[in-house]
């Protein structure tokens, strides 16, 4: 259990557990995601000020009140990256997955198909270390001090797409196969796959101990 304090008809208690999640996200995004480059668009997006993040001090996984928070998000045209952070859910990981696949799946049902403006990711403290491949490291890489769900406007996966596509168009026909080229490229691996390959890398680089070291810390601090 937490030990966070009871907000139940206490307003100041409600402020400082919201300060808090806040305070406890703002350390984990600056000195896990941003200071290793986890995501090509969290530091961009913080100093344009197009981070909104919310704080709910639900203790049950609503999934009506959540869709409704994504809707605040879609409509909130500053706003590219969103969080909802969940301070005072107890819900181990798979639950909260569930949970979050729940209100993606409400959101698409509410919306047609090309209103669904926000993209959603879970992010959970449960997360086990999974080195196996890239794919496997991601939910560690994951572990917010509270439960978490991601939310990134899809225009702005659109313009990052761009960005990573974007190359020259100089082609020398003397070394190229010509077979090859005539039947076009292979298709681009999907930029979801291409950020967990570069961060497993990069975690192999610096070592998981030091990541594990950090995570650990703020996780403490929560406690």
């Amino acid at each position: 259990m937490s030990n966070v304090p009871s907000a139940e008809h206490d307003p100041s208690a409600e402020l400082a557990i919201v300060a808090e999640a806040k305070r406890r996200y703002a350390r984990y995004q600056r000195e896990v995601v941003e200071a290793f480059g986890l995501c090509p668009y969290a530091a961009p997006a913080r100093e344009s000020g197009s981070v909104r993040v919310e704080v709910s001090l639900d203790r049950d996984l609503d999934i009506p009140a959540a869709r409704a928070l994504v809707e605040v998000f879609a409509h909130d045209l500053l706003c590219e990256v969103g969080l909802i952070v969940f301070p005072l859910v107890e819900a181990d990981r798979l639950t909260f997955a569930r949970f979050v696949s729940d209100v993606r799946s409400l959101d698409a049902e509410l919306s047609s198909p090309a209103t669904v403006t926000m993209a959603l990711a879970e992010f959970h403290p449960g997360a086990p270390l999974d080195r196996e491949n890239a794919a496997r490291l991601v939910p560690y890489l994951r572990r917010t001090p509270d439960p978490t769900i991601q939310l990134v406007r899809r225009s702005a996966l659109g313009e990052v797409r761009k960005r990573e596509n974007h190359g020259s168009g100089f082609l020398d026909l003397k070394t190229i196969d010509l077979e090859a080229f005539l039947k076009g490229p292979p298709p681009p691996p999907a930029l979801h796959e291409r950020i967990a390959l570069m961060n497993w890398q990069t975690i192999d680089r610096v070592g998981p101990e030091v990541v594990e070291a950090l995570l650990t810390e703020i996780h403490l601090d929560r406690r």
